[in-house]
């Protein structure tokens, strides 16, 4: 009876053990199912003969240019605005205006990374930007082999990645001197990330993650890693952070804000493609012959398939609705269903696949589905839990402009949106069937600060406008400004004859939180934002030389003067 007991007490000890071990085959309960609006959204196909736009949802063709391209380096997609790097030259696609432009380069480039609506392209040591406009620009000479390059947010420094004689170095290099401010030696160096936020630098060693602080570039922490990494994920809302690792394969799950490990999930094999959804909430990747979804919340895979293939692009939706599996040189990639795998379409294209991009906000919407006080030509993307602080209801708001002509409403849309104002067009029917569209800006709560916003953007932009009191969902507004105090909300600043107004954004509601006459200073042009090593500043010029500046100092806005030929 004893001996029989010790038997099974042994059998079930095996099998416990056994289910814990190596790549776990559970998928409990009811697997988290995306949902996600798919209409309208584009995506781009990019092959060696053409680019066209599709509806990612109908599959149907938004529009499409011919083009050849060859020695193709990469892409990157800002809402309606494309960028296509070659070894030698670069193409821009406006999908608004519908015009293509093609760029020689000074250089071969090696690498490209994004900014708002430009890119960065380097070579082996040289640093140049590439505008909207087609303007190719040197930035900085770094005189070393240069491997990667990354922009701060507010574009007032670079971060560069050097290799010499075996030693990886970052460097931050100022743009308005041009010389590097810090330097960070780091050994095993794999990967480096910017958070979304701008305030650390993710640097990924084969033993350890180290977070590095923007301002200086110094160490705020470091986490030692079990097993040699070899790739890394940061979540948009940068609350989690996930290391791929060998020997033995696992995803390690780290959580920001502890600053620790709080799961590994082991497999038989490292991940050797992987991709994060853009709202963080699903990882999806291939192990051998297995394609997987992982839940970020959970830490499970919820999904998986045997999936022989091993593509070299893999993207997705904003939420991974669909999945987009493709390998370069091909005629056609496949879109599958990201809640079962199940596919959904082979997508042929003309000539070698190069690329898939995605849009995020809606590429095309008819008249009849535009409502009143959104933007006609984009989206918002509201984070999972994420409420806003105000809702749609009563406020001054400014009104530049009146037109039945939808194009020309967009397009002066589009250029106050350059300029980080916070409008929109409200569009409503005039009379019978005809539609009017105003464009608008703002929303104030006061009708004091709505005169101050007034005056400042007739000052500072040479912008006529008039107040009204209107219905506003002011959550549509709340991306415009320069967040200059940490705190996600962008500042706003302004001014009229020797009067400087600074506004704040919250939540897309604007309020002056800085009222200052400054006798004897004559301003012009519009607010520039600065870097000092203790964060950033918005600035207006006076003098030929001079700046006048707004800097979070000891929880409040203090103004500074600043020479900038000896800064």
């Amino acid at each position: 009876m004893r001996k029989s007991l010790f038997i099974l007490f042994a059998i079930a000890i095996f099998l416990l053990l056994h289910s814990c071990k190596r790549e776990s085959k559970r998928v409990e309960g009811t697997p988290y199912e995306i949902k996600e609006k798919l209409d309208s959204i584009p995506f781009v196909t990019i092959s060696s003969e053409e680019v066209s736009i599709l509806n990612i949802k109908t599959l149907e063709p938004f529009q499409t240019y011919q083009l050849q391209l060859k020695d193709f380096v990469g892409e990157y997609l800002f809402e309606k605005l494309l960028f296509l790097i070659e070894k030698k030259h670069a193409v821009i696609i406006d999908f608004e205006e519908e015009t293509k432009t093609r760029i020689k380069l000074p250089f071969e480039v090696k690498g490209i990374t994004p900014l708002t609506d430009a890119v960065i392209i380097y070579d082996d040591s040289e640093v140049y930007e590439i505008n909207r406009a087609g303007n190719v620009v040197k930035l900085v000479d770094v005189k070393k082999s240069l491997l990667e390059v990354h922009a701060l947010p507010g574009f007032s420094s670079i971060l560069a990645v050097r290799q010499d004689d075996g030693t990886h170095e970052i460097v931050k290099i100022s743009m308005l001197s041009k010389k590097g401010e810090f330097k960070a030696e780091i050994d095993e160096f794999i990967k480096m990330r910017i958070s979304p936020f701008g305030k650390r630098v993710y640097v990924l060693t084969k033993k350890k993650l180290l977070f590095l602080d923007t301002k200086n570039l110094t160490i705020i922490s470091e986490i030692p890693i079990k097993g040699e990494a070899v790739d890394f994920v940061v979540t948009a809302s940068e609350n989690k952070v996930f290391i791929f690792a060998k020997n033995p394969g696992k995803i390690i799950s780290i959580k920001r804000t502890l600053l620790k490990v709080v799961s590994e999930t082991e497999f038989s094999q490292p991940p050797e493609k992987e991709h994060i959804t853009g709202d963080g909430g699903s990882l999806f990747f291939l192990s051998q012959d297995t394609l997987f979804r992982f839940d970020t919340g959970t830490h499970a895979v919820v999904r998986k398939i045997f999936y022989r293939s091993k593509p070299d692009i893999m993207l997705s939706s904003q939420k991974g609705l669909r999945l987009i599996l493709g390998k370069q040189g091909e005629s056609s990639f496949f879109l599958l269903n990201g809640n079962t795998f199940e596919q959904v379409k082979e997508v042929n294209v003309k000539g070698n696949l190069l690329a898939v991009a995605c849009g995020k906000g809606q590429f095309r919407v008819g008249v009849q589905e535009l409502p009143a006080d959104t933007v006609p030509t984009d989206t918002v993307t509201y984070e999972p839990g994420l409420k806003p602080q105000y809702h749609k209801g009563k406020y001054f708001t400014l009104q530049v402009s009146s037109s039945s002509i939808r194009e020309g409403s967009e397009k002066l849309l589009k250029e106050l949106r350059e300029k980080s104002l916070p409008v929109y067009i409200d569009s409503s029917l005039k009379k019978e069937d005809q539609k009017v569209y105003r464009v608008k800006i703002g929303a104030f709560e006061t009708k004091k600060d709505a005169e101050r916003f007034n005056k400042g953007i007739k000052a500072t932009y040479n912008l006529d406008s008039w107040i009204l009191e209107h219905e506003v969902d002011p959550y549509f507004l709340k991306e415009a400004g320069f967040d200059i105090n940490g705190d996600k909300n962008g500042e706003l600043l302004l001014h009229d004859g020797s009067t400087i107004f600074l506004f704040t954004n919250y939540d897309g509601v604007q309020k002056s939180v800085l009222v200052k006459n400054m006798e004897g200073m004559k301003f012009r042009g519009k607010a520039v934002t600065l870097r000092e090593e203790s964060g950033f500043l918005l600035g207006i010029s006076f003098h030929d030389d001079s700046v006048l500046a707004i800097k979070w100092l000891d929880d409040k806005y203090e103004v500074i003067r600043k020479n900038v030929l000896h800064e």
